[in-house]
């Protein structure tokens, strides 16, 4: 479960990514370079707006929930596997 999380997040910010390449400022924002047209798009555009939340529910209500899960349940496991190593 946790790999399909992480494939889902890893697909989507490719996804993004993909996306932003189609802009002409594109090479410009990957050199930390900011124009106008970059900072319009990142602070006004509904297009932006959307890929943010979507991947907000990605990450931080479904990932991070399952990524929470694993831990809890890892610990739960380690803890029995060491118990029982006790008992040998």
């Amino acid at each position: 479960m946790l790999e399909k999380s992480n494939n889902r997040l890893e697909n989507d910010v490719l996804k993004n990514l993909e996306s932003f390449k189609q802009y002409d400022w594109f090479v410009d924002w990957t050199q930390q370079k900011f124009n106008q047209d970059i900072i319009v798009y990142f602070t006004s555009s509904e297009d932006y707006r959307t890929k943010v939340a979507s991947h907000n529910l990605l990450a931080s209500k479904n990932h991070l929930a399952i990524a929470m899960s694993y831990k809890a349940n890892v610990k739960i496991l380690m803890d029995r596997i060491k118990a029982r190593l006790k008992e040998e």
